[in-house]
């Protein structure tokens, strides 16, 4: 098990989330999900994941995007790194190979978080409310 740091853009959380390397991007929505109840209340599927990664560094929380993330603006560093080209591929392997140029993976099988690494750029849907509400109408409907 490792510890990826999380942040949810838009919302000015960042979280920890506990996974295997070896699991699925959809397994870390998954878990994603499963530990952050109040924020993703919605199914875990909505969720869009990038890594927060510039060329071979992770973003850190103390820089000043990820800061700014935390006060619910999106500067331009981030919108870079969540470009759809770039979105991660939900039935990878997290330790996957060539993901995305072929020049590295998503998490090397060595790989260890360090201290203020953040790992992962959490996108929820638009509109949470809107997918909640349809949920609950197509509940009652198949009642």
């Amino acid at each position: 098990m490792v510890k990826l740091t999380c942040a949810a853009v838009g919302v000015g959380s960042v979280f920890p989330v506990d996974i295997g390397i070896s699991e699925t991007v959809d397994d870390l929505k998954d878990k994603i999900k499963e530990q952050e109840p109040g924020l993703v209340y919605f199914d875990a599927d909505l969720l869009k994941l990038y890594l927060a990664r510039e060329g071979g560094t992770w973003l850190n929380s103390r820089d000043e995007d990820i800061q700014a993330l935390k006060a619910k603006r999106f500067p331009d560093l981030i919108k870079n790194l969540m470009q759809e080209h770039l979105l991660l591929n939900e039935t990878s392997y997290l330790n996957h190979e060539g993901c995305c140029d072929g020049d590295f993976t998503y998490f090397d099988a060595d790989f260890t978080p360090k201290e203020g690494d953040v790992h992962v750029l959490v996108e929820c849907p638009d509109e949470p409310d809107q997918f909640f509400k349809y949920k609950r109408k197509c509940f009652i409907f198949l009642l």
